[in-house]
């Protein structure tokens, strides 16, 4: 079973300081395994904006990042952009 301060710490994790608060009342509704479904959706997109992060400084000020922004660029049509 887990303890009262774990579900804090992982709710916190999940939801941060701010959204906790907010949403204390719906969050009582929910069982541990739908907390922890949660937590591991919230997770996942943690780890997928990381890796995004991690490839994107990579590849930042490279060479084929300036020709591919060039080619997007040459190839786009903005007319009527704002």
């Amino acid at each position: 079973m887990a303890r009262l301060t774990d579900v804090a710490v992982m709710l916190t994790l999940v939801l941060g300081e701010q959204a906790l608060a907010q949403s204390t009342s719906s969050l009582k509704k929910l069982s541990l395994d739908e907390l922890m479904q949660v937590y591991v959706e919230q997770a996942k997109r943690r780890r997928f904006a990381a890796e995004a992060r991690r490839q994107s400084r990579l590849i930042t000020g490279s060479k084929d990042e300036t020709e591919v922004l060039h080619w997007i660029e040459d190839v786009s049509n903005t007319e009527g952009w704002e």
